[in-house]
């Protein structure tokens, strides 16, 4: 789902690819849980939809964030 533009947040986990996000402030993410039956991603309160594939991992991208929630390159 990476789209041209994103890169992986400062703020991974060391050794993590995702949270990826863009120049303003999108936050692309992909989450493997094929057990889940509905997985939301959650920034500042705000709830984005996710979607899952037939694999069991669910991706989805957030609005724009402020610069101190996510932090980029």
């Amino acid at each position: 789902m990476i789209t041209y533009g994103y890169f992986p947040s400062l703020t991974n986990q060391a050794g993590k690819r995702y949270l990826y996000v863009n120049s303003e402030g999108h936050v692309d993410t992909l989450i493997s849980a094929p057990d889940a039956g509905y997985v939301e991603l959650d920034i500042g309160g705000v709830k984005y939809d996710i979607v899952q594939d037939d694999q069991g991992v669910w991706t989805g991208e957030s609005g724009p964030q402020d610069w101190g929630i996510i932090i980029i390159r």
